[in-house]
């Protein structure tokens, strides 16, 4: 869940990581992705890979969710960001974005939550 993201990428500052932390227990935005967590889970099916299409189309609605909570939690620019928007996109997600876009995979034509 890209609050973890966040979480990680704020550490040493303590209102943000209240703020995160608050909104991961009681949610308060519409994220695409979620995370349940137990003591323990039972695998009651096995799944095969999913296609290029399924998994583009996941990866772009995951990237949303990084960049909702970017925009919301922003950290420091590093050196190695690319200084896009508010710095805080990594170069492993815009390269992920020019894969998606360059499949011609982007916009809402995969479906899913804002695309149905």
């Amino acid at each position: 869940m890209a609050l973890v993201d966040r979480l990680g990428r704020n550490k040493g500052n303590e209102q943000r990581l209240m703020e995160i932390t608050k909104e991961y227990w009681q949610p308060t935005r519409a994220w695409q992705f979620w995370e349940y967590l137990d003591g323990s889970m039972t695998v009651i099916e096995k799944l095969g890979v999913p296609d290029f299409t399924t998994l583009a189309g996941a990866s772009q609605r995951y990237l949303a969710d990084l960049d909702l909570a970017a925009r919301l939690w922003p950290e420091a620019a590093k050196a190695d960001d690319h200084n896009v928007g508010d710095g805080t996109r990594r170069p492993a997600l815009d390269e992920l974005r020019r894969r998606i876009e360059a499949a011609g995979l982007h916009g809402n034509s995969l479906g899913g939550a804002d695309g149905e």
